[in-house]
């Protein structure tokens, strides 16, 4: 099972035919704030499983080494 974006009401993941990279949120607090600030939802409450998709990143946020998934 892919893992899903935990920011609410993002449905990235959840088609099969159009998958996205996932990123955990970062345990630096500083740079945690920073994400949560760029969230446009108010009182997230973020866990330690807690990812965020690759659509709430802006062009050039996010680098692409490589591409592939991980079948399971």
């Amino acid at each position: 099972m892919p893992c899903k974006c935990s920011v609410p009401a993002c449905r990235g993941n959840y088609d099969e035919a159009n998958k996205v990279a996932v990123f955990s949120f970062p345990n630096d607090e500083n740079l945690r704030a920073e994400w949560l600030r760029a969230i446009p939802w108010k009182d997230l409450n973020v866990k330690k499983n807690s990812k965020v998709c690759e659509k709430h990143f802006k062009d050039g946020e996010v680098l692409r080494l490589s591409t592939f998934y991980i079948e399971k």
